[in-house]
């Protein structure tokens, strides 16, 4: 029996990468429709994490253009006839943006069955005027804080949202603070892009529309943040991105684009994100190479 079962497990450590995860296979498979999308309402940030994936600790001040903003939206409405479930309005953080309750109405408009979320490290929620939380009952928006190792008064928070009758779920567990992860980059881009896109846990779930553009995850969507910060060139193309104003763009192209690899897949070692406690960005070129 011993000697059986040290053959089966040879068998299985030999053949086992030849075969794709219940989770690999998803990244591959087009959704029926958009589970989610997000968009960025401001690209920089006010608390700058390590090796961010979505550079916002690099960035400079810079916001999604409101009028550009509610253009795609019509536009993404056409294609997607409403049939995505939820939006993610981020960041960076989405409260330096003073216009998020207009973005807020946008959303609603052109998506009225379509869950709303608003993902914040909460710091300036206690800020708000009163427009903001109006828009933000009247336009089902959940306000959703990720719980970061710093001090929040939590408890004035959660009444806050209870007084105004504004959901209130944590993004991650509330009894669990956030935690770093690497975002290991190849500045030669010799990663493989299909074993980089099935080890990516962005893959086919990190959607991003920005500039009448779709983007399959935040790196490629914003990495010109990161090019310009570090004089680098991890070159976006044609290829690694839908245009929704495109002539001919489908529900169903957008769907099948965005279960396979695109060439800048090959800029990502996606096997050598780790993790790691929170931790503060030095805004340093080896938080991302090495």
């Amino acid at each position: 029996m011993n000697i059986l079962n040290n053959l089966k497990t040879r068998i299985k450590q030999k053949y086992f990468d030849r075969y794709l995860t219940i989770d690999q296979a998803k990244r591959i498979t087009p959704q029926a429709f958009l589970e989610s999308i997000g968009v960025h309402l401001a690209h920089h940030c006010n608390l700058h994490c390590y090796s961010c994936d979505n550079f916002s600790q690099l960035s400079k001040p810079g916001y999604y253009d409101i009028e550009v903003f509610e253009r795609d939206l019509e536009r993404l409405q056409s294609i997607t006839n409403g049939m995505i479930r939820e939006f993610y309005l981020l960041g960076g953080e989405p409260l330096l943006n003073k216009q998020c309750s207009s973005y807020f109405n946008i959303v609603r408009k052109y998506f009225h069955h379509t869950e709303i979320h608003m993902i914040t490290n909460a710091i300036l929620l206690p800020k708000q005027n009163q427009h903001f939380w109006d828009s933000a009952r009247v336009n089902k928006v959940h306000i959703r804080p990720t719980k970061y190792p710093i001090d929040i008064d939590w408890e004035t928070i959660k009444n806050k949202c209870k007084e105004e009758g504004v959901a209130l779920e944590f993004f991650n567990d509330e009894k669990v603070e956030k935690l770093s992860f690497k975002t290991s980059l190849d500045p030669e881009g010799k990663s493989i892009p299909f074993e980089s896109f099935v080890n990516c846990h962005r893959a086919n779930a990190c959607t991003q529309l920005y500039n009448g553009k779709i983007y399959p995850c935040p790196p490629l969507a914003y990495i010109n943040i990161f090019n310009e910060k570090f004089s680098q060139n991890l070159k976006q193309t044609p290829e690694d991105y839908i245009d929704i104003y495109q002539d001919g763009i489908t529900y169903e192209k957008i769907l099948d684009f965005l279960a396979r690899p695109v060439p800048f897949c090959r800029y990502c070692k996606t096997k050598k994100m780790v993790y790691r406690p929170w931790l503060r960005s030095q805004k340093t070129l080896d938080e991302y190479f090495s």
